[in-house]
């Protein structure tokens, strides 16, 4: 019984809490009278009978004066009494919401005044226009806007920074790593060649940027340089020398593919300009591709520099001038053969001069691996100004001192060899180097933290405006004009005197009614034929015919006939005018005939 007791409880405090739920959500009738009141004030009262809360999204007269009486009235039924017709409302989840009507949408025709297709028919001529038609569609949005700063503060010289993530003001540092061709960059001249080797090159940047693209550094680094150089030539001594038999000759030397490689390593000291270009179009997670250039001067110190031979043989050979005869491998002379390994194949020091000055340049693109860490990749090229070669001497094929043999001799009118670089086969030296370099470039300088505007919305009227072709067709009943004239060219005759092209009668008036009919109709056309008798000569005739006919078209011409709707010709005599006879001068006449 007590369980039965407590069900019962239960389902009358349910639903005396529904019917309680349900009075709530049930608008409340609003009985009110007001005379020359505000309209905010109605709109107000409203709200607050119910618990409701305005919201107006678009601008209006909330100070209209309002005289009504509301006798329970609901809600919605006030709110289309007291509201203009250019506004609506609605109440949802306890929200009175008013906001603009759409405009309805407007439109525009804008006539096309040229055909885009004319469809000639029998009977019928179609020209059909293609006419523009825009239709713009009005509506109320809500947007973001930015609030506009009331004082705009003077920035200060310190604090001149990127924020975009862009460029980077202040303190950047490049580690830069390349390598690629190199030469010692001399040119032994037609009777040898060079080719370079690898070379490489390692740098420690230090650059400033005083704007957002452009800085200047300083750096330190180390690079190399080599060269093979071969010759193939024929080198003569001057002096008089006798040989064994008290002859004199002229001793001559030939190389054949001697080759001797030289390297080069140097401190290096660039100092440059860098130019930064971002790309916003290849915007990345951390920033901006951005494209960079340097140009600059390299100050190279030669820190080692070598020469070793790495192959070839001489012949030593005698030139008889009194015979004029060349002379070699003769026993009992001193023409014999010896190898590059008799002038020994170590290395051996190459003196350069100091130091090379030289210019830089690098191009390539900057990639944002994080906010202030670039990976850069690009092209290089350096190039020593100035003559790098400390001496200048004549080049030689003899011995050091410490070289003892029973097979050659030491030739004291030659010099000792010493190197390709400082004789007249390589007497100009300027290395130079080119290839792909990789690196990073840290910015010490963190971003500047700038705090996010609060956004604010407003209302705004955005119209869209769409285009359509529309098309339109103009008919013209071909057989009413072919009537027309016909119906004119029947009244009379455009007649001609002998051996005159002006009309022997007047046509104004049948030329009129043509021209006007032609006028009406841009798209018929005429067919203009004169006529001449027997008489005379017949090349003439045929001219005389043309000339008649021509004198219609003038007129007509100048009735303001379009001369695209006109053909003339002159068929002489060769028709009648009616078959059988006739006064031969009925045939002096012009003849005008639609074209169906």
């Amino acid at each position: 019984m007590k369980k039965i007791v407590c069900l019962i409880l239960l389902l009358s405090l349910s639903i005396g809490n529904a019917s309680v739920f349900a009075a709530k959500a049930k608008a409340k009738p609003f009985t009110k009278r007001y005379k020359n009141e505000k309209l905010i004030v109605v709109l107000n009262d409203l709200c607050h009978r119910n618990g409701y809360t305005l919201n107006i999204l678009d601008e209006m007269d909330k100070d209209k004066r309002i005289t009504a009486e509301f006798k329970n009235a609901k809600p919605n039924a006030v709110l289309r009494k007291v509201l203009d017709k250019d506004y609506q409302s609605s109440i949802k989840k306890g929200v009175v919401t008013i906001s603009r009507r759409p405009a309805p949408p407007q439109t525009y025709t804008a006539k096309a005044t040229a055909p885009s297709q004319i469809i000639d028919e029998d009977s019928v001529t179609r020209t059909i226009y293609m006419d523009t038609v825009y239709t713009v569609n009005c509506a109320m949005k809500t947007v973001e806007k930015l609030p506009e700063s009331p004082v705009a503060k003077k920035p200060e010289r310190q604090q001149k920074e990127d924020t975009t993530g862009v460029n980077r003001l202040g303190h950047n540092i490049q580690i830069l790593l390349g390598g690629g061709y190199s030469s010692m960059g001399y040119n032994p001249g037609k009777d040898g060649s060079v080719r370079g080797e690898i070379g490489a090159n390692f740098q420690f940047r230090y650059l400033y940027y005083f704007t957002p693209n452009w800085g200047v550094g300083l750096g330190v680094g180390v690079s190399n340089y080599g060269s093979i150089g071969t010759l193939n030539t024929v080198t003569a001594f001057t002096p008089n020398v006798p040989d064994s038999e008290n002859e004199d000759y002229e001793h001559r030397v030939r190389t054949n593919d001697w080759q001797e490689r030289q390297r080069a390593y140097m401190i290096d000291v660039p100092v440059m300009a860098q130019c930064t270009y971002p790309i916003p179009q290849a915007m990345m997670k951390n920033g901006p591709l951005k494209l960079y250039a340097d140009l600059g001067v390299n100050i190279g110190l030669p820190l080692v520099a070598n020469r070793r031979l790495l192959g070839g043989s001489i012949d030593h050979m005698g030139w008889y001038k009194p015979w004029k005869l060349e002379l070699d491998h003769i026993d009992g002379h001193d023409f014999y053969t010896e190898q590059a390994e008799a002038f020994g194949t170590d290395k051996q020091a190459l003196k350069l001069r100091m130091p090379a000055v030289g210019l830089m340049a690098d191009l390539g693109v900057a990639i944002p691996l994080m906010s202030n860490l670039d990976l850069l990749v690009g092209l290089y090229a350096n190039y020593t100004v100035n003559n790098v070669c400390s001496e200048r001497r004549d080049i030689g094929w003899k011995h050091e001192d410490t070289y003892v043999s029973e097979d050659y001799h030491a030739h004291s009118f030659m010099n000792p060899y010493a190197g390709i670089i400082g004789t007249q086969y390589a007497a100009s030296v300027h290395p130079w180097q080119a290839g792909l370099r990789v690196g990073l470039n840290f910015n010490t300088r963190t971003k500047k933290q700038v705090k996010e505007p609060e956004m604010i919305y407003e209302r705004v009227n955005v119209c869209d405006t769409t285009i359509d072709l529309q098309e339109r067709v103009e008919t013209t009943v071909k057989a009413v004009v072919v009537q027309k004239i016909k119906r004119v060219l029947a009244k009379s005759v455009i007649w001609f005197d002998f051996n005159s092209a002006e009309p022997k009668l007047k046509p104004a008036d049948i030329l009129v009614q043509v021209a006007d009919i032609l006028k009406e109709n841009p798209t018929q056309k005429i067919l203009i034929t004169g006529h001449a008798s027997r008489d005379g000569d017949k090349e003439r005739n045929q001219r005389l015919s043309e000339a008649r006919a021509k004198s219609i078209v003038d007129r007509l011409l100048e009735l303001g006939v379009n001369a695209d709707q006109m053909e003339s010709r002159g068929e002489g005599v060769d028709r009648d005018y009616i078959e059988g006879s006739h006064d031969i001068s009925l045939d002096r006449r012009v003849e005008i005939t639609p074209v169906e």
